[in-house]
């Protein structure tokens, strides 16, 4: 975790320095426990996937903070995928009848993800007037879509790598939640897509 300070102090240099710094230590460690190089190949690509998978987007969360307005851009992020995905389920689980990507995810469905994103853009444009943003809503409108799009295409990567790892959840902190991956894959990638978008 020490990523999110030293991406949000120092910039990409530092991040870069203690990332090879890691892979030096991960496959220096390793050696010591494995007698095969592509056992230890595989025990410190995991560990570094992680590193950047999880600490480098929700390092831009720092980030997005510092902007202006950024704290109420960070509440709107969030609430337009917390909506986006209840909307995604609950409509998915009432019509869904065509699967999205049944070989990664079989329970998302199309219908699922339209009643998504559409729950996201009504999220998103109640929360501007809320808020008092000063977007437009035809600019909320595309940007809460946007967010949506990415926290699809978050949780679907996730899926891949749950797969890809053989497990049904990425863990058991939240009983019945899939793990606390499972809760913050969509934001993953909605927190910089934010970020990036606004500045």
């Amino acid at each position: 975790m020490l990523v999110v300070p030293v991406f949000y102090l120092g910039g990409q240099g530092p991040v870069l320095a203690y990332l090879v710094a890691a892979v030096l230590l991960f496959f220096g460690n390793r050696f010591f426990y494995e007698r095969e190089f592509p056992g230890a190949v595989s025990w410190a690509g995991a560990r570094l996937v992680g590193i950047v998978y999880i600490t480098v987007p929700l390092s831009h969360v720092i980030a997005l903070r510092e902007i202006e307005g950024g704290r109420w851009w960070i509440l709107f992020v969030l609430v337009v995928i917390w909506t986006t995905d209840i909307f995604a389920f609950s409509v998915g689980s009432i019509i869904g009848r065509h699967k999205l990507c049944p070989s990664i995810s079989p329970n998302k469905t199309v219908e699922g993800v339209i009643g998504g994103l559409a729950g996201g853009v009504i999220a998103g444009i109640l929360l501007n007037g809320y808020l008092s943003l000063g977007a437009g809503n035809l600019e909320i409108i595309y940007f809460s879509l946007f967010l949506g799009a990415l926290g699809v295409v978050g949780d679907l990567v996730e899926s891949v790598m749950k797969r890809g790892a053989g497990v049904k959840d990425s863990g058991h902190i939240i009983p019945g939640h899939g793990g606390m991956l499972d809760r913050i894959d969509s934001i993953l990638f909605a927190i910089p897509g934010a970020y990036y978008y606004l500045t």
